[in-house]
C-alpha cells in the first residue's frame, strides 16, 4: 500500500513538473512574439519619422521661395511711382482780373483769386493727388511777364480750339498745332500779359 502511494506521488510530481515546463515554454514563446512585434513597430516608427523629416526638409525650400516671392510682390506694390521733377509753377501777370478772364476762357476752367496782401495769386483748378504740377497766376513785385525763359505747358483736349480762344481774348498764336511723334501734339500762344505758353495733347 505504502509503495503504491509513493509511486502515485512520484507520477503526480512528474506531471506537475512537465506542466510547469510547458507553461514556461508557452510564456517564453509569447514573450518572443511580443518582442518581435515591438521591434517591428519601433522600426516602422523610425521609418515614419525619417520620412516625415525628409518631407518637411523638402517642403522648407519651397515655403521659403513662396515667402520671398510674396515679399517681393508686396514691396513692388508698396513702392510709389517715380515722381516727375516739376511740382509747381507760377505765371507772372500785370493785371490779375484780365489774366484770370483770359485763362478761364482759353482753358475753359475757373481760376480762383487769393489776395495775400503784398501779392495776388490766381489758382488753376487742380488736385493735390492729380497727375502733373499745380500752379497759379502771380501778381507781385519781381514777377515780369516774358516770352523768354521757362515755358509752361497745359494739358488740353483740343489744341486748335484753345488757340482760337486765345486769339479771341487778346492773345496770339506763336506756333500752331504740330506733331511731336509718339509724344502727341503741341502748340504755343502768347497770353494777354505777354507770356509765351504751351499746350499739349495726345490727340
Amino acid at each position: 500500500m505504502a509503495q503504491a502511494r509513493k509511486a502515485a506521488a512520484k507520477r503526480g510530481a512528474a506531471r506537475k513538473a512537465a506542466k510547469r515546463g510547458t507553461v514556461r515554454k508557452t510564456v517564453k514563446k509569447a514573450a518572443r512574439k511580443v518582442a518581435k512585434k515591438a521591434t517591428r513597430k519601433t522600426a516602422a516608427a523610425g521609418r515614419g519619422r525619417k520620412t516625415a523629416r525628409t518631407t518637411r526638409a523638402a517642403k522648407r525650400p519651397t515655403a521659403r521661395k513662396t515667402v520671398r516671392k510674396a515679399a517681393r510682390k508686396s514691396v513692388r506694390k508698396a513702392a510709389p511711382a517715380p515722381l516727375n521733377p516739376v511740382t509747381w509753377f507760377e505765371i507772372p501777370v500785370r493785371d490779375m482780373p484780365r489774366a484770370m478772364a483770359f485763362y478761364n476762357h482759353v482753358l475753359q476752367t475757373q481760376v480762383s483769386l487769393q489776395d495775400m496782401g503784398t501779392f495776388k495769386m490766381g489758382w488753376f483748378t487742380g488736385s493735390p493727388d492729380g497727375r502733373g504740377a499745380a500752379g497759379t497766376l502771380m501778381l507781385s513785385e519781381g514777377y515780369t511777364p516774358s516770352q523768354a525763359g521757362t515755358l509752361v505747358y497745359f494739358e488740353v483736349q483740343d489744341i486748335e480750339a484753345c488757340l482760337r480762344r486765345a486769339q479771341e481774348r487778346g492773345g496770339r498764336v506763336v506756333n500752331p498745332k504740330m506733331s511731336v511723334g509718339e509724344y502727341g501734339f503741341v502748340g504755343h500762344f502768347e497770353d494777354c500779359e505777354g507770356n509765351r505758353v504751351g499746350l499739349h495733347s495726345m490727340a
